[in-house]
């Protein structure tokens, strides 16, 4: 019996949906999809092309971090979160667009 209502609810669904806009719907969301591969892309060229822009932010965190301590020596650790979070932050924006756009075709 609730084999057959579930069965009548998903025909109800299927007549309702014009399928013209659902297709234009798919293309589009396909589009963003796709368009999140060259964002992505670039970021991640964009960090690999300038290292420079990578290790000055991660100089800056060393200054901000020894005028706020007495420590005269950073560990390797240190050195690898910093320079984790300075990359994470680069890419951060077009990851959370990512999952925005993962959502809507959701």
């Amino acid at each position: 019996m609730e084999s057959s209502l579930h069965r009548e609810e998903r025909d109800d669904l299927r007549t309702r949906v014009d399928s013209s806009e659902l297709e234009a719907l798919l293309r589009v969301v396909t589009g963003e999809v796709g368009e999140q591969r060259t964002v992505l892309d670039y970021a991640f060229r964009t960090i690999g092309e300038t290292p420079d822009a990578v290790l000055n932010a991660v100089a800056q965190e060393v200054v901000t971090w020894s005028c706020a301590t007495s420590e005269s020596r950073i560990s390797p650790l240190r050195l690898f979160e910093w320079i984790h979070d300075v990359i994470t932050r680069s890419v951060q924006p077009p990851i959370d667009r990512l999952r925005e756009v993962d959502q809507h075709a959701i």
